[in-house]
């Protein structure tokens, strides 16, 4: 259900009934970890989704990506709400793609962030990622956390390979990574 949720925000009705959804992989962490990975992603589908629940072992709550191994030619854009107080947040190469559940939120609640990659296969287009992320600690409102980005890789390489990394600390056990691709 929550993953039809989340394609219906980006297409309409009829694309998501012409839509094939395949499930590539699931990694669960069952050490803490400094990053996650996916590599060799198959050149199958037109379009590639990633959904990572994290939480981390430190009070920093930010993931970072690196795309078929890099972290460069990125730009950012994305709103920022935390509390009752929303930012827009830039970077020109910003690698900074998502929240994680703090050390310190309530027991057992692991942030949700969806990464949704167009023509990822393509070895002609530049690559456009759209990320939503939100992150709830029930224990203090100004940690609850919800971003939505749009990122801009101007490098038409194919993404062949992810990188999710905590941005200080580890990844806390039960982490887990899902991969998909749609056609």
């Amino acid at each position: 259900m929550v993953l039809i949720w989340q394609l219906a925000a980006q297409f309409t009705c009829m694309e998501l009934i012409e839509m094939a959804i395949d499930l590539i992989s699931t990694t669960t962490l069952t050490g803490a970890a400094a990053s996650i990975s996916l590599s060799s992603i198959p050149q199958t589908g037109k379009d590639l989704m990633v959904i990572l629940s994290a939480r981390a072992t430190t009070s920093v709550n930010t993931v970072n990506i690196s795309v078929s191994g890099s972290t460069a030619n990125f730009s950012r854009r994305a709103l920022r709400g935390s509390g009752s107080t929303i930012t827009v947040v830039t970077g020109a190469t910003s690698a900074v793609a998502g929240t994680l559940t703090e050390s310190g939120s309530s027991a057992n609640t692991f942030a949700d962030t969806t990464f949704y990659f167009y023509d990822y296969a393509s070895t002609t287009l530049e690559k456009w990622i759209n990320i939503d992320s939100g992150q709830e600690n029930a224990t203090a409102s100004t940690n609850t956390n919800v971003y939505l980005h749009n990122f801009y890789r101007s490098n038409t390489g194919a993404v062949t390979s992810l990188l999710f990394t905590a941005a200080s600390g580890n990844l806390e056990v039960g982490t887990m990574l899902s991969l998909y691709t749609i056609s």
